[in-house]
C-alpha cells in the first residue's frame, strides 16, 4: 500500500497461492487504527470482491474500484469498445513504486528464505529512498 507520492505505506509479503484481495486483507488488519485521516483507497479490479468490505472494517474507509476504463456505453445501452491506450488515473503510482523497489539487486529476485526477511528489505529500500529525497 503506498501514499499518491509512491511512498510506502504498509508491505506484506505472504505465500504465493493466496489471492491478492486476501493478500489485501492482511495489510488492512496490519494498519487498523494507524491512518485515522485515511479516506479513500483506490485499487484495480483485482481487490473488488473481498477487500471492500475489509477496508470498510478494519480502516473505515471507502475502496474505489476502477476497471480498465476500455468500454463506454452507448445512448442505446450497449457497451461501445474505445480504441487505443487509455491511462487509468493513480494506477500507474504502485507500478513506479514496484519499479523502485526492482532497483535494488537484493529485492530482484527472491533470495529470502522467511516473507518477514524481505518485507524488512522492502521498508530498508524505502527508507533509503526517502532520506535520498530529504538530502536533495
Amino acid at each position: 500500500m503506498v501514499d499518491t507520492m509512491g511512498m510506502l505505506l504498509a508491505v506484506k509479503v505472504h505465500e504465493a497461492d493466496l489471492q491478492d484481495n486476501e493478500g489485501a486483507c492482511l495489510v488492512f488488519s496490519e494498519l487498523q487504527g494507524e491512518l485515522p485521516r485515511l479516506k479513500v483507497i483506490w485499487a484495480d479490479l483485482g481487490y473488488k470482491e473481498i477487500a471492500a468490505g475489509d477496508a470498510e472494517y478494519f480502516l473505515n474507509t471507502e475502496l474505489v474500484v476502477k476497471s480498465n476504463e476500455k468500454y463506454d456505453v452507448g445512448p442505446d445501452g450497449i457497451l461501445i469498445k474505445k480504441k487505443g491506450f487509455h491511462v487509468i488515473q493513480w494506477r500507474w503510482i504502485v507500478e513506479r513504486t514496484n519499479a523502485w523497489i526492482s532497483r535494488n539487486r537484493r529485492l530482484s529476485k527472491d533470495f529470502e528464505f522467511l516473507p518477514e526477511t524481505e518485507e524488512a528489505w522492502v521498508y530498508l529500500v524505502m527508507i533509503r529512498l526517502m532520506l535520498g529525497r530529504l538530502a536533495s
